[in-house]
């Protein structure tokens, strides 16, 4: 059986995803949380 490890999104993600749909955009969230678009897109 695989661990939840394998199973469950990092809470990093879940801030970047949360962030990203909150605001309705990558550039927005990235610059809430001192990334890149591309960083956020990419998490």
């Amino acid at each position: 059986m695989r661990s939840l490890r394998h199973l469950l999104p990092s809470a990093g993600s879940l801030i970047v995803f949360e962030a990203a749909g909150r605001l309705s955009s990558f550039t927005a969230a990235g610059r809430e949380l001192g990334m890149t678009q591309a960083a956020v897109s990419y998490a």
